[in-house]
């Protein structure tokens, strides 16, 4: 389950040296992560030392995004971004003793549907306007990812 979890802070951008007035910055915290499911059919025995794939799986997303300007004509935003994709992969297991196999495989997008929250607390829009839901699906959504893996096989098959 690989995630991710930054900080960016103290980030300003000025006009000029001698107007100190902030266009852009602020503070900012992402969280992302993602579970991956595969049920992978193999296209050679099993017993050799390296045996390739073709597999059907399923990738759930999540994001999250706190953003806190440093200007006075920005507000803070909120973003929570879920994602389920339907994924076709390819890849090879290599053997590299009994129970250690590295892993490698390229996902396919097939099918994707998703739900964005976003929530900005512009004062001027009344609170019914702040918060949009966006849900979406796409058909074959580029999506470039390499998927690199060690594997540890209790009965060493």
């Amino acid at each position: 389950m690989p995630f991710n979890l930054s900080f960016e802070g103290s980030k300003v951008d000025y006009k000029d040296s001698s107007n100190y007035q902030a266009i852009a910055g602020g503070n900012s915290v992402k969280f992302r992560f993602f579970v991956d499911y595969s049920k992978l059919f193999l296209l050679r025995k099993p017993q050799k030392r390296f045996i390739p794939f073709i597999g059907l799986g399923s990738m759930f997303f999540y994001q999250y995004e706190d953003y806190h300007p440093r200007r006075s004509n920005s507000f803070n935003r909120m973003i929570n971004y879920f994602e389920l994709a339907l994924m076709v992969e390819l890849g090879f297991t290599q053997k590299m003793s009994k129970h250690i196999h590295f892993n490698f495989k390229i996902p396919v997008n097939i099918y994707q549907i998703s739900l964005k929250n976003k929530y900005i607390e512009d004062p001027r829009l009344p609170e019914k306007l702040r918060s949009t839901t966006t849900i979406g699906n796409e058909f074959f959504k580029p999506r470039f990812l390499l998927l690199l893996g060690l594997s540890y096989y209790l009965d060493g098959e």
